[in-house]
């Protein structure tokens, strides 16, 4: 499900990018203020960094399971919960 959320910024992140090479003004368009938007590297780092703890998370779940450890002890951390 967070994936899904992230890959959704991601999308957003390209389309920005994609509008400022067209020359598109999407801030004018959208309303938005000219201090307050987002560029594309800003989405792309939020993006990026959300992405690296999901998979970070998912590895460290990864480990304890190919540790030996049951279902239901791994269950009981509440930060695996996530996945």
């Amino acid at each position: 499900m967070l994936s899904l959320l992230f890959l959704h910024l991601f999308l957003y992140g390209c389309n920005i990018l994609t509008w400022k090479r067209a020359r598109i003004n999407y801030c004018f368009i959208f309303e938005f203020a000219p201090t307050q938007e987002l560029k594309y590297r800003d989405v792309f780092l939020a993006c990026a960094t959300c992405m690296t703890a999901v998979v970070g998370v998912m590895l460290a779940h990864l480990y304890i399971v190919a540790k030996g450890h049951s279902s239901p002890q791994v269950d009981a951390i509440p930060g695996l919960l996530l996945l």
